[in-house]
């Protein structure tokens, strides 16, 4: 990017890589960086940092703002400072695309390492995918609201209902001497029930399920321990409303190596990194093919349990 850039285009971009990226990046503008090895540095107008330092990934981003397509030369240079400054990715932004030179030299030489953007790219909600790193995973969870207790009228037990904290562990199951809550009853019963199914993160911000849970089914027992009594609950039925939250869980890798294969006729670029989560051992494999115009656009990602 020149250093003649217009600072209220920079501005702009700025604003639009940051609706762009992943919650845990930020991003800067007229940072000098240390070019490695020499006691020199680089100007770069924006940079991204993904993670936090010891595990950063460095992205910079360079801003073709003539009227025209950058050329291979102009490209070239572009490389070059990330090099120099060892800068693990470099983002393109142009608002007229890019030759078929620069196109096949990332497709074929540089890979990943390079996003080769427009303008759309940033500004439509569909493109936001190929300009981010994967430094995340998503895990969904249920949520739920009692839309009816469902306690019997039994002698002392309705009461106890119009006043019951459910995070109060006054309920004894089966013959266990613990103490559980209604909150950890009702998880319990939801890991057993079959007549719901969670959906994928992505379809997640309108759905919910009315629900009925009954507790008998998966307990022999259930009773209610109070100051003086202890009383036992039959055919206990609980009517849940579900809905689901994304929590977003940080991989903790810098980034990818990335290597070229043959997958179904296509030259693409393969990405895998191991990693732990809860204890358990897992490949992500990021597949990176090109879209009709041979832009690297038409991105897959999966995990794998080793």
């Amino acid at each position: 990017m020149s250093n003649n850039l217009d600072w209220k285009q920079a501005e702009n971009i700025t604003a639009l890589i940051e609706r762009a990226i992943s919650p845990d990046a930020h991003v800067q503008t007229n940072v000098y960086l240390p070019v490695i090895g020499t006691n020199r540095t680089r100007q770069c107008d924006v940079v991204i940092y993904f993670g936090k330092p010891l595990r950063q990934t460095i992205a910079i981003v360079e801003v073709q703002k003539r009227k025209r397509k950058p050329d291979i030369t102009t490209f070239h240079g572009w490389v070059r400072k990330m090099q120099e400054v060892g800068a693990q990715q470099l983002f393109c932004v142009s608002a007229l695309g890019y030759p078929q030179s620069i196109i096949d030299d990332v497709k074929t030489r540089m890979g990943p390492t390079v996003k080769l953007l427009t303008l759309e790219d940033l500004t439509s909600a569909g493109r936001v995918s190929p300009f981010t790193l994967v430094p995340f995973m998503l895990e969904t969870s249920p949520k739920y609201l009692i839309t009816d207790i469902g306690i019997p009228k039994v002698s002392g037990i309705h009461e106890v209902s119009l006043n019951l904290n459910t995070d109060e562990r006054i309920i004894s199951i089966d013959d266990n001497h613990e103490m559980f809550s209604l909150n950890e009853l009702i998880a319990a019963a939801l890991n057993n029930a079959s007549n719901f199914q969670l959906p994928p993160p992505h379809e997640i911000e309108n759905w919910n399920q009315f629900v009925t849970l009954p507790l008998e089914s998966v307990f022999e027992s259930i009773c209610f321990n109070l100051v003086n009594k202890k009383i036992q609950v039959k055919e206990w039925s609980i009517e849940l409303k579900l809905y689901a939250e994304a929590k977003q869980i940080p991989i903790p890798v810098t980034h990818l190596e990335y290597k070229q294969e043959l997958l179904d006729g296509i030259i693409a670029w393969v990405g895998r990194t191991q990693f732990n989560y809860k204890g358990q051992s897992l490949e992500l494999t990021v597949v990176v093919k090109p879209d009709e115009q041979g832009y690297l656009r038409d991105i897959t990602t999966w995990f794998t349990s080793l």
